[in-house]
């Protein structure tokens, strides 16, 4: 594994969520191979736009510990519900998620790596 690819793999080590199998490392391997792929091979772009999703469509009061604090929750994050569109050298659409609620730059750099998955997986056998 070289040096780019390890510094990779330690970030969604660190960032990302994981599925159980196939596990932690395996996860974020794929996620960092998915990066690689699409920085330096599939030559991709992402676009992050605002999404028009209200957030009490998205979010289920029933999680928080009063309605206080569902409201103080959509009064903070309504302003920062987002989408993420992947578009190939050829500007087509191959992935994206959208209602995605207040992503750091870490989340976006983790959002980036899924749709690169679920856009190129296959096809580069990441």
């Amino acid at each position: 594994m070289n040096r780019q690819l390890q510094q990779r793999f330690r970030f969604f080590l660190e960032h990302a969520g994981y599925a159980a199998p196939p596990g932690r490392a395996a996860c974020a391997l794929a996620l960092a191979r998915a990066e690689h792929v699409a920085k330096d091979i599939a030559d991709v772009e992402y676009e992050w736009l605002a999404d028009d999703v209200a957030i009490e469509d998205i979010t289920d009061p029933s999680i928080f510990r009063s309605p206080e604090e569902y409201q103080g929750y959509c009064k903070r994050y309504r302003e920062d519900v987002t989408g993420c569109v992947l578009r190939d050298a050829e500007g087509e659409v191959r992935a994206s998620l959208w209602a995605i609620i207040g992503a750091d730059s870490a989340y976006r750099r983790v959002v980036q790596a899924e749709l690169a998955l679920e856009a190129f997986g296959q096809e580069y056998r990441i």
